[in-house]
């Protein structure tokens, strides 16, 4: 009895009347089937480590029946039995690896533990020790040293795929390139300014896709998967007129991914692939999450209904799909899908438990009550595990794929399909490598061949900061974009209320929002706008003569005071605003932005000038009762020829924030220059030069 190409567990049992009167019966023809094994093997690991187990779970049942005096065998059959067992598994070991009895595999587990723990360390060291290289090398070397790195786990990873059994160290060194893949993709946007954005995901997920294609691994699936989830939802995000970010706030937009693995699943399983159960998990992940976010907090939802109606009817369709996917994966046989449903439906249930009885119970009685009702849970579940355990046969075999045999005219030319497989997954994996770098460095060249911006900024419109953590001391440089202050009277004296006077309804309705702005401010996401950028113009000196007025409200209050208690107040209110008078003249950032819009040809032509005006990308959202706009990309990255004048800023800078600290009085002016900031076609900005470096 052959099933999906190896021995299938052989249950010999006799009749319960048979067994009663210890009846035996021949079978003669058990060396014979078990003998078959040695020209149907099994061509995947997998499948050899499951008819391992059926062997031993064959040889215990085997001396079970012959204890019992069900069974006599004589020894040339009990001999037969046993060598072809033995062929078997020394040829599936030799092949594959595979774990036979209980104490390789008890070892076998801890040897996967080991290496997930060997691979998280060596990932951390591996990219700790690129960052600290990275940031002492020049523009070609900090381009092509995490290309480089990417480039070589991922064909250590390939040969290792080809060349080994068990395929572990193939697998640790897949996820070494994944790591160092991610890391490239993040240093090529750290050090040319580009904002993140779904590709990164897209291109994380296809990589690791195709690593999982030549190793076999599950953890590599479930990143492949895990990314491309979310590449799903921004990008849905993104399609629908949001900032592609916004879908953590807003977990319905993984709705599309669940369909998507979903249908993944169903295929893979139709074709009986090892890896369908995974992508099932990661699939019930993808609903359930999302599921429980919105039904526990309706305001981050698009259904144009109340907040409470919204989590309702999401706790309602969660749990009723939880009971569902519980009985599918019962018939089915699908372990993890039971697993995770009954885990979040439980969950569920925990969650309105504490909802509507935490408060309203004494703690200890809420508490019995949760211990009864699990109780009755429990007994539930063994009658419903009684009923579906009596007269039934045991459950048949899933198909299982066919294994992929390769081309036959590379296998002619000694290329196994092993071979083939691991060349395959990482010839993709490297396609994918350079497409992203390909891609993000045209979209430098591109956006460098047309500078639309270059704004002279002083030390006033940056600031510089040295970080140190786990890899070493970095210098980074923010721009300080600011809003207007709309000076008001308050009970602490005069108070700066950020706003922006041009952000009006009719610009909110302009850049996307619904008409009717009020009805939308609780669930409306951000959306991505071009924002402008203006020094030193006519919205700094707005500031500056608001403050200047300021003063003179102030002069006037003093005039004007009944005693001296009130004349007191008002010459510190004039002391307080000719400060603030001093600072916005001499020591403020003068960089505000002034006007936002979904065009950028449109906005070019309202701010022609180019040494004051830059255009750069960002978002505008509703901040409680008022709109707020926000650049996507604040900071700046530093060239190591201008690293030495960025230092200088920050030397000053940090003795004008230790003067005033100790003297509230200190004047403070950060002589030094600033950096020369170029904005290019598409929005990006860089750091094209510094003055003080060329003294």
């Amino acid at each position: 009895m052959l099933l999906n190409g190896y021995p299938s567990t052989l249950y010999l049992f006799a009749s319960k009347e048979s067994r009663r009167q210890k009846d035996t019966f021949d079978i003669t023809e058990i060396p014979i089937m078990l003998s078959m094994t040695n020209t149907a093997q099994p061509a995947t690991r997998a499948a050899a480590q499951d008819a391992a187990a059926r062997i031993e779970a064959f040889a215990q049942e085997l001396a079970r029946l012959e204890a019992e005096g069900a069974l006599q065998l004589d020894e040339a059959q009990r001999a037969a039995i046993a060598a072809s067992q033995q062929a078997a598994l020394a040829d599936w070991r030799q092949r594959f690896d595979i774990d036979v009895g209980r104490g390789q595999r008890q070892l076998s587990w801890g040897v996967k533990v080991a290496a997930f723990l060997a691979a998280l360390a060596l990932g951390m060291g591996v990219f700790l020790l690129l960052w600290r290289l990275w940031r002492h090398m020049n523009e070609a070397g900090q381009v092509m040293l995490p290309l480089l790195a990417a480039f070589l786990f991922t064909v250590t990873c390939g040969l290792f795929a080809a060349r080994e059994k068990g395929g572990l160290f193939a697998r640790l060194f897949g996820v070494l390139a994944c790591v160092c893949f991610g890391l490239d993709v993040a240093l090529l946007g750290h050090m040319f300014n580009i904002p993140s954005s779904p590709g990164f995901y897209l291109l994380l997920g296809l990589f690791a896709l195709a690593l999982t294609l030549a190793a076999t691994s599950r953890l590599l699936l479930a990143v492949a998967v895990g990314a491309l989830a979310v590449f799903a939802a921004a990008s849905g995000m993104q399609y629908a007129g949001f900032t592609w970010d916004e879908f953590a706030r807003w977990p319905e937009t993984f709705l599309p991914a669940t369909a998507l693995l979903a249908a993944a699943a169903w295929a893979q399983q139709r074709r009986g692939s090892e890896q369908a159960g995974a992508v099932r998990f990661m699939a019930l992940l993808v609903w359930f999450v999302p599921a429980l976010m919105v039904g526990f907090d309706g305001d981050h939802s698009f259904l144009p209904w109340e907040e409470k109606t919204v989590e309702h009817c999401w706790q309602l369709v969660t749990g009723l799909s939880a009971a569902l996917l519980v009985a599918l994966g019962v018939r089915r046989g699908w372990s993890e899908t039971v697993y995770t449903s009954v885990f979040f439906g439980t969950l569920l249930l925990i969650f309105k438990f504490f909802e509507w009885w935490w408060d309203a119970l004494p703690k200890e009685l809420f508490f019995l009550l949760i211990g009864l009702i699990a109780v009755l849970a429990v007994l539930v579940l063994r009658r419903l595990r009684a009923g579906k355990g009596t007269g039934r046969a045991p459950a048949a075999v899933e198909k299982t794929a066919a294994p992929w045999r390769g081309l036959p005219w590379l296998e002619r030319r000694g290329w196994s399909a092993q071979v083939q497989r691991a060349a395959l997954g990482t010839a993709a994996a490297l396609a994918v490598l350079v497409i992203g770098n390909g891609a993000a460095l045209m979209k430098v060249r591109a956006n460098a061949s047309n500078v639309q911006a270059q704004l002279q900024l002083s030390a006033r419109e940056v600031w510089v900061r040295e970080h140190k953590n786990i890899a070493g001391r970095s210098t980074t440089t923010r721009l300080k974009v600011r809003e207007t202050c709309d000076w008001g009277a308050s009970k602490y004296g005069w108070a700066c209320a950020h706003s922006s006077p041009w952000l009006t309804a009719d610009k909110m309705r302009a850049l996307g929002f619904a008409a009717d702005v009020d009805a939308e401010r609780r669930r409306a996401p951000a959306r991505p706008v071009w924002l402008v950028l203006e020094l030193a113009g006519e919205a700094w000196q707005q500031e500056v003569a608001s403050r200047q007025r300021l003063v003179q409200q102030c002069l006037q209050r003093q005039q004007q005071a009944p005693d001296e208690t009130a004349r007191e107040e008002a010459q510190t209110c004039q002391n307080n605003a000719e400060k603030r008078l001093r600072e916005a003249q001499e020591e403020d950032s003068r960089l505000f932005i002034v006007d936002a819009g979904s065009n950028v040809e449109e906005l070019r032509r309202r701010w022609p000038d180019a040494t004051r005006h830059a255009i750069a990308p960002g978002s505008v959202r509703w901040d409680r009762q008022h709109p707020s706009v926000n650049l996507l990309n604040h900071s700046l990255y530093v060239p190591r020829r201008f690293a030495a004048a960025a230092e200088g800023v920050r030397a000053a800078q940090e003795a004008c924030r230790k003067a005033r600290h100790y003297r509230e009085d200190e004047e403070c002016n950060a002589a030094p220059p600033g950096p020369l900031l170029r904005v290019g076609a598409r929005g990006l900005a860089w750091v094209a030069g510094w003055p003080a470096a060329q003294n």
